[in-house]
């Protein structure tokens, strides 16, 4: 990949004229860069950043394409863009390509307006048997690389802005567009914990979804509370956890994320009111926040 990308800095004027002929070793670059190339250690970020800048400000939109594909195929892999585990070994600085979060922005509303509806699902073509392939050959930069291309660009861009403009207003107030397309639940909630939105309104439906019947959902939620921990959390999670006391290996992680906050209301759960397992866990998390909370005392 590397030298491939140095080959394109040389070469980049020559190609000009052919870059949008069929098989150009231009557009053979962005392929690799979307394919896996983006994984690369070797390739630097200031390389990986030109070719994103040439992609999606040049003139070719199959470029501009395979560049939001590279982006979005890291975010998903390294966990900030789903799915929750990673393949990643080196981090990108997207977010430091000039008016890059500006474009996408606006090319996000362009789709949007130009399909004039929402669909889960990308463009028509079959990328199962290439990801089954990747699966079988432990390719995890390239599966990324594949989810991503089978996924169309309204749902690719707040992917990519949740993961380089973490806590921007204006990707918050994109995300907020995805309301009438995507339900209150764990998708809508995923996209506010990758961007690590703490704003009253996100914790507002993290606080009324952590006990509700979806269980991903509910476990989502809990991830939010955990690094947010606005007022009403810890009720929220106690009232959850007596109702369902099935989720509680991740709900007592979050009580106990809250420290010494949340003690008096780990003290206060009846034994009566969770199955023998359940109390035994919230009598551990509760052992969990006073040993910390003495290992902090003592630090002093």
């Amino acid at each position: 990949m590397k030298s491939l990308l140095l080959t394109l800095i040389i070469i980049c004027g020559a190609l000009a004229a052919t870059a949008a002929d069929d098989g150009s070793p231009l557009e053979a670059v962005y392929e690799d860069f979307a394919l896996g190339g983006v994984f690369d250690p070797d390739l630097s970020n200031a390389e990986a950043n030109e070719l994103v800048s040439r992609g999606l400000f040049g003139d070719d939109p199959r470029l501009a394409r395979l560049s939001l594909q590279a982006m979005a195929a890291l975010a998903m892999g390294s966990g900030r863009g789903n799915l929750g585990f990673s393949s990643v070994v080196v981090e990108r600085n997207f977010a430091a390509v000039p008016q890059l979060k500006e474009f996408l922005i606006a090319r996000w509303d362009a789709k949007v307006a130009e399909e004039g509806h929402i669909s889960l699902l990308g463009e028509p073509d079959d990328s199962l048997p290439q990801m089954r392939k990747m699966v079988a050959d432990d390719n995890r930069e390239g599966l990324w690389g594949t989810m991503a291309a089978a996924l169309p660009d309204w749902l690719l861009i707040p992917r990519v802005l949740v993961a380089y403009f973490p806590g921007d207003p204006d990707v918050e107030r994109l995300l907020w567009k995805l309301e009438s397309h995507l339900p209150h639940g764990g998708a809508f909630l995923t996209l506010f914990n990758q961007g690590r939105f703490k704003t009253p309104e996100v914790d507002r439906m993290r606080i009324e979804t952590v006990g509700g019947d979806d269980h991903f959902a509910s476990l989502v939620a809990a991830k939010g509370l955990a690094f947010s921990r606005p007022e009403g959390g810890i009720d929220a999670l106690v009232s959850a956890l007596r109702k369902h006391p099935e989720r509680a290996s991740f709900l007592v992680d979050t009580l106990v994320s809250y420290g010494p906050e949340a003690t008096p209301h780990l003290e206060k759960i009846p034994e009566s009111d969770l199955p023998a397992s359940v109390f035994a866990q919230v009598r551990d998390g509760l052992e969990r926040v006073k040993r910390a909370e003495a290992a902090t005392q003592q630090q002093h």
